[in-house]
C-alpha cells in the first residue's frame, strides 16, 4: 500500500506526525502467511504545548524527558530535563514516574511525538514540546550548558559538527 501524501491529511483533525506505519499479516487464498505489508495505523492522540505551557508545566513538577540522540543532548538542552534516547525508551519506562505528567521532547518533534503517544497509550499524562527544542530557542528560552546550541540528528551530522567545532577551536 502506499503512502498517502501529505496533502490527504489536508483539513483533518490530526497530524502526519500521529500516524505510523505498522506490518499486518497478509494470507494466500490457501489461508499460508505472506510477508507483511504495510498499513496505517493511528497514534494515540497526545497534547502538543507551547514552549511557554511547557516551563510552566515544568514549574509545577512535571517531568520533561529529552528523547534525542547523545550528541545532541550534549550540544544542548533545555535546563532540568532528564535524557532518555528514543530507541532506549522501552528499557527504561521505570525511570519516568506515572504520577507525574511526562513532557517529551526532540529537535522539531517526530521523535517525541512517538514516545509521547506510547506512554499515553499506557496511560501516562504525556504530552510534547510543540515544534521541540527548536521552538524553545525561538521562543528565546535558555539552553544547558552556556553556549548549547540545537544539533542536527543523525550520526552524520554529529560527526560534520565535530570536524566543524575542531577547526574553529
Amino acid at each position: 500500500m502506499p503512502r498517502p501524501r501529505a496533502d490527504f491529511f489536508a483539513g483533518r483533525a490530526v497530524s502526519l506526525a500521529e500516524w505510523t506505519v505498522r506490518k499486518r499479516e497478509r494470507r494466500t487464498p490457501a489461508g499460508h502467511p505472506t510477508l507483511p505489508r504495510r498499513a496505517l495505523v493511528r497514534f494515540h492522540p497526545v497534547e502538543t504545548r507551547t514552549p511557554e505551557e511547557i516551563r510552566k508545566l515544568v514549574d509545577e513538577g512535571a517531568q520533561l524527558i529529552d528523547v534525542r540522540t547523545g550528541h545532541e543532548w550534549e550540544a544542548g538542552r533545555i535546563p532540568g530535563a532528564s535524557h532518555i534516547e528514543l530507541s532506549e525508551l522501552s528499557g527504561r519506562t521505570e525511570e519516568i514516574d506515572r504520577g507525574r505528567p511526562a513532557v517529551f521532547y526532540c529537535r522539531g518533534d517526530n521523535r517525541s511525538d512517538m514516545a509521547a503517544a506510547a506512554f499515553a497509550a499506557a496511560g501516562y499524562e504525556a504530552s510534547v514540546l510543540a515544534g521541540g527544542v527548536q521552538a524553545w530557542i525561538e521562543a528565546g528560552l535558555p539552553l544547558e550548558p552556556e553556549g548549547g546550541y540545537v544539533a542536527e540528528s543523525g550520526e552524520a551530522a554529529s560527526i560534520l559538527e565535530a570536524r566543524e567545532r575542531g577547526v574553529q577551536s
